[in-house]
């Protein structure tokens, strides 16, 4: 099976309603960002020829949480921790 190329990628994206966003340099080429109906990111990068080259997407880090949450909640009245 062949990759796809820049305009069966293309037809396919506004078939199914991508939204473009924008484009940037890289390089390597350029990369375009895409938005999904579900609200997803996805990333076109493109090479040098202007072929398409593979498609990404983010990789979402999640929120550490913070220290005070983990050891347990304050008591108002004095600041030490309830019992229990």
């Amino acid at each position: 099976m062949e990759p796809p190329t820049k305009e069966t990628f293309l037809s396919y994206a506004e078939e199914c309603n991508w939204l473009f966003v924008g484009e940037i340099s890289t390089p390597t080429g350029r990369q375009a960002t895409y938005v999904t109906p579900a609200g997803h990111f996805v990333f076109a990068i493109y090479n040098l020829k202007g072929d398409l080259a593979g498609l990404a997407m983010p990789a979402i880090q999640q929120p550490q949480q913070h220290s005070n949450l983990q050891r347990g909640f304050m008591d108002p009245r004095g600041g030490g921790q309830f019992p229990g």
